[in-house]
């Protein structure tokens, strides 16, 4: 406050960012004021984060070849099992978020100068290099550090493949799935006259992992040391450095942990999961298994391990708010029943019916059993 203070009797003007209160200075006669946000500009920002985080995967990192294509898992981009976590729990799209929002501040404002007071360490550093891409002078600390090193990553990436190799020791085995088995991620009551209606078995796909048998585990391992090699090969590679940009203002130092978080934490989840899901699918040969996962990034490996198994898979959606996959998110579902058609057994059962004739279609054009 008193720097602010200082400044404003030089004539500076004073902005308060981040929705603060303009109490405390005005009780202290200092002058200020918060910048203009109409609901447009908010979701502008909101856009340029989602373009950001879904265009990072077609970025060429190395040798050309981008990280859709570089994390695969037999001939399955994993990019799809990881991206919903990419965007919702990594540092990137936080950058991305602030880079945004301080150029358009800049674009709006117009200063000469800048002096950062009271931000955080990683928003000043944001803001100092905003103001060198828009060639103005600043004043202030611009120096921070990664809020989640590469090192924590790999010690919880470590901790979930041996706590994951443990539980298939303490499994009783695989839950019989039934003609029809319901997978989902947690209990939805508004799914239980579905699931009553059609005979269908929950189950929770925790509980599929868990009953992963030993080769299936196996190969997750394989999986996860694959992910490891690559992490050894992108993290001291120039294009990656490069992709963690925004508009001509870079940032991976501050986000050099999400590779880490990518490739060591939640991509090896994501092959555990399909492993399991497709040993545990392709054993039992259920008719069709319904999905109400959340997650997208588990429900797309669920979806990529069905169709690895051949079982044809319906995605049930009740809720007005889950958050649609699009055209081009990786593997899918055969259908998708949303709103009050997720709640209708009826609606359910004919598409049990399309998706068993469609498979049976498919089966004999290829000339299968």
């Amino acid at each position: 406050m008193d720097l602010a203070a200082r400044r404003a009797r030089e004539g500076a003007e004073v902005l308060l960012l981040g929705g603060g209160s303009e109490a405390p200075l005005s009780r202290a006669g200092v002058p200020c004021r918060q910048p203009a946000v109409s609901p447009e500009a908010a979701a502008a920002v909101d856009g340029a984060v989602r373009t950001w985080a879904r265009v990072w995967g077609r970025l060429p990192l190395r040798d050309g070849r981008s990280f859709r294509e570089l994390a695969e898992w037999k001939g399955v981009s994993l990019w799809w099992m990881g991206e919903g976590f990419f965007r919702e729990s990594t540092e990137a799209p936080r950058c991305v978020r602030a880079v945004e929002s301080f150029l358009r501040l800049l674009e709006a404002e117009a200063p000469a100068e800048v002096e950062a007071g009271g931000l955080l360490p990683a928003e000043a550093l944001l803001l100092s290099r905003a103001c060198t891409a828009r060639g103005v002078l600043y004043h202030g600390p611009a120096a921070a550090r990664p809020r989640v090193p590469p090192g924590a990553w790999a010690s919880r990436g470590r901790r979930e493949a041996w706590g994951a190799w443990l539980d298939g020791f303490r499994s009783g085995g695989p839950e019989p799935p039934g003609d029809v088995p319901l997978v989902v991620d947690e209990e939805d009551a508004a799914l239980a006259p579905v699931a009553a209606a059609l005979g269908s078995r929950v189950i929770a796909l925790p509980a599929v992992v868990r009953a992963a048998s030993r080769p299936a585990r196996n190969a997750a391992r394989e999986g996860r040391r694959r992910l490891l090699g690559l992490f050894g090969l992108l993290r001291a590679s120039p294009g990656v450095h490069e992709s963690f940009s925004h508009r001509g203002v870079p940032f991976f130092d501050l986000a050099e942990g999400d590779l880490a978080g990518l490739l060591l934490a939640r991509l090896p989840a994501a092959v555990r999961l399909y492993e399991a899901a497709r040993e545990w699918l392709a054993a039992a040969r259920p008719r069709a298994v319904l999905v109400a996962v959340r997650s997208r990034d588990d429900r797309r490996a669920f979806f990529a391990a069905a169709t690895a198994a051949g079982v044809p898979s319906i995605q049930l959606r009740p809720g007005e708010g889950d958050e649609a996959d699009r055209a081009d998110g990786g593997p899918h579902p055969g259908q998708v029943l949303t709103g009050e058609a997720a709640l209708d057994p009826e609606r359910v059962e004919a598409g049990l019916r399309a998706a068993g004739a469609g498979t049976a279609a498919a089966r004999g054009s290829f000339g299968g059993p």
